[in-house]
């Protein structure tokens, strides 16, 4: 495989991740819509209980159970809307949705790009050592970036051993005025 070849190849494998994210974002919104509708069943029957609780209250507080039943009212009301809204939306139709990622997640099997590095991160670093020449071929990319990734390690573990060492100068420091502060005191 060439490396235009595998440039796009990788380009694909990115474009399709960026889609399955997506969509699992979609399925999500799906589920909630899904979650709505039947907080709007439950919601039926506290409206039922409102209007036999407003009737018992009007004996009482006339005007405390009307209010409560209006309310009631006005928030089921919005509920079925918004659950209405929801569901005609045909990007949340969660049966779409899945044939949909479906066919992408068995589009990203076909790419070459090994499993461990179907990522966002490896595939911008891969394509950055294409288009950058270099490297030729995807174990060359892969070797590069396994090299980097061990390379950001070990600065990683030199800035934290830096910050150690800081703080134990720090510690030292303070040690030392305390111990002339003393040393003054006593002298």
């Amino acid at each position: 495989m060439n490396n235009d070849e595998l440039l796009q190849n990788v380009v694909q494998t990115r474009n399709i991740l960026i889609k399955l994210d997506g969509m699992q974002n979609k399925r999500n919104r799906a589920r909630i819509a899904g979650q709505n509708s039947e907080n709007l069943k439950i919601s039926k029957w506290w409206l039922v209980l409102a209007i036999i609780a407003s009737y018992a209250l009007s004996g009482i507080h006339y005007l405390v159970g009307w209010i409560a039943f209006f309310v009631l009212i006005c928030a089921f009301i919005y509920l079925r809307k918004m659950n209405k809204r929801l569901l005609k939306k045909p990007e949340l139709n969660i049966e779409n949705i899945d044939q949909e990622y479906n066919q992408n997640f068995e589009e990203l099997n076909t790419s070459i790009i090994p499993q461990d590095y179907r990522n966002l991160y490896s595939l911008n670093k891969i394509e950055g050592y294409l288009r950058n020449n270099r490297a030729d071929t995807l174990r060359d990319c892969i070797n590069l970036l396994e090299e980097d990734k061990k390379h950001e390690e070990q600065i990683e573990n030199l800035k934290r051993i830096q910050d150690q060492n800081d703080e134990l100068y720090q510690l030292a420091l303070q040690n030392n005025i305390d111990q002339e502060q003393e040393q003054n005191m006593q002298g």
